[in-house]
This record gives C-alpha cells, sequence and structure tokens, in this order.
C-alpha cells in the first residue's frame, strides 16, 4: 500500500507568490497607462521580473521533499 503525503506550500512561499502576483498585475496595469515609452518598459520588466520569481518559488515548491522542513536548534 502506497502512503500519499500531502504537500502543503509554506506561508512564505505562498505569501511572496501571492505578493510577486500582485506585482505582476500592478506593474502591467501602470505600464499600460504609461505616459512615456521608458516608464512603460520598465514596468514590463518589473512583470517579467515578477512572473519569473513565481515559476522559480512554484519550481521549488514541487521539487523539495514532502517531508517538514526540520526546526532550528535553539540553544
Amino acid at each position: 500500500m502506497v502512503q500519499s503525503h500531502t504537500k502543503y506550500m509554506t506561508m512564505g512561499e505562498g505569501g511572496s507568490a501571492a505578493a510577486f502576483a500582485g506585482l505582476a498585475i500592478l506593474s502591467i496595469v501602470i505600464a499600460a497607462k504609461a505616459y512615456t515609452p521608458e516608464y512603460a518598459f520598465h514596468a514590463y520588466l518589473f512583470a517579467a521580473a515578477s512572473v519569473a520569481a513565481i515559476f522559480a518559488i512554484v519550481n521549488r515548491f514541487f521539487e523539495r521533499s514532502d517531508e517538514p522542513m526540520p526546526l532550528p536548534k535553539i540553544h
């Protein structure tokens, strides 16, 4: 019989992914309303970097093991 362990995102992973998703959406809105092409370029750059960060967080989530992370030792 195979035991399946449910793997959950940590608060840090989920919170960071949500913050980067919000930043990506906000950056696209800002780029769409930008007055100059330079400003729009940098806003799209922020959006692309946010999507890359979300991809890295989700990729790390799927690559780590199902076991819970060990707690740090306090001396």
